[in-house]
């Protein structure tokens, strides 16, 4: 089948490009941030969030360093400050007003980085984050078919890390050769994008999670006035990335609970998505359930 949307092309500096669909005269633009091995179209919601959204939305897909195969030498950081290269584009050359940034799989770490590290100027635009899939890469490899080998590339990339030698290759995964700094980051205890782990305590996940809500916006430096921040936080209860042994429904509860400062201030807005996998190719309904949600959030964004 084929799979496209009408729009345009923006260059935002070398390495940088976007696609915009939907409304070009607007200053309200969703941000869909992909997750590994992904670039333009890379989940199958994308085409029917573009159809969706109401007049005054623009739908913009970036394609950053770490698109495709980038990510293997990639790391959070830069994905964040990328986006955050994005945003200011839109402000200054677009008029940009309102931003949603809307996370898929690792997207989602690159949306709670951006929230933590970018400039206050930008997280101020940012009224709304969606986090679809967000799941932990470290529980994920336990799942992995050489998970023995994978454990002892793991041992590798972290002396690797420790000596010095973190940007040298380390071996493959999904198909890209990948740095031992990206591997430890993904993999380790503690990495830099492990924010989404099971096992990680109540406290713990707060500390990398409770900046998604208006009130962890404003209690950091440059947006202590932030107009508002909601962020939904969506969960495939058939997630093939995400271990048995894990309680979705209740590790949902705790990433809400990390989130929201303000337990029940309806900020941080739970959605789990019954029977549905990682990218929500299915089941069927799915992915339409999802872009249900997502502009009923974006409506709610002045």
């Amino acid at each position: 089948m084929l799979r496209s949307l009408v729009g345009s092309e923006m260059c935002i500096r070398d390495r940088l490009q976007a696609f915009e669909s939907g409304d070009h005269g607007c200053s309200r633009f969703a941000i869909i941030i992909h997750g590994l091995t992904e670039g333009l179209l890379g989940c199958p919601w994308v085409e029917s969030l573009g159809a969706a959204m109401e007049p005054g939305w623009a739908l913009v897909q970036p394609l950053v360093s770490s698109s495709y195969t980038g990510w293997g030498t990639g790391t959070v950081e830069r994905d964040a400050a990328e986006i955050e290269a994005l945003i200011s584009h839109l402000a200054e050359h677009r008029g940009a007003q309102s931003v949603a940034l809307i996370g898929h799989s690792t997207g989602c770490q690159d949306a709670v980085q951006l929230m933590q590290t970018g400039a206050g100027s930008v997280r101020s635009l940012v009224r709304a984050v969606v986090l679809q899939a967000p799941v932990s890469d470290r529980e994920a490899l336990s799942l992995d078919d050489n998970h023995e080998l994978m454990l002892e590339r793991l041992e590798t990339a972290e002396s690797m890390v420790a000596t010095g030698m973190g940007r040298e290759l380390v071996g493959e995964l999904y198909g890209t050769a990948v740095s031992a700094e990206r591997f430890a980051s993904l993999h380790s205890k503690h990495g830099a994008e492990d924010m989404f782990s099971s096992d990680l305590s109540d406290e713990e996940l707060a500390g990398r999670l409770g900046n998604m809500c208006t009130a962890g916006q404003r209690a950091l430096k440059g947006t202590a006035e932030h107009p508002g921040l909601v962020t939904m936080v969506v969960f495939s209860m058939a997630d093939e990335f995400v271990p048995d042994w894990v309680d979705k429904a209740d590790h949902l509860t705790r990433l809400v609970r990390a989130m929201d400062s303000v337990v029940g201030s309806g900020e941080v807005k739970p959605v789990q998505l019954v029977g549905a996998n990682h990218n929500l190719s299915e089941p069927c309904g799915a992915a339409a359930e999802f872009v249900t949600q997502v502009v009923k959030l974006l409506n709610q964004v002045p």
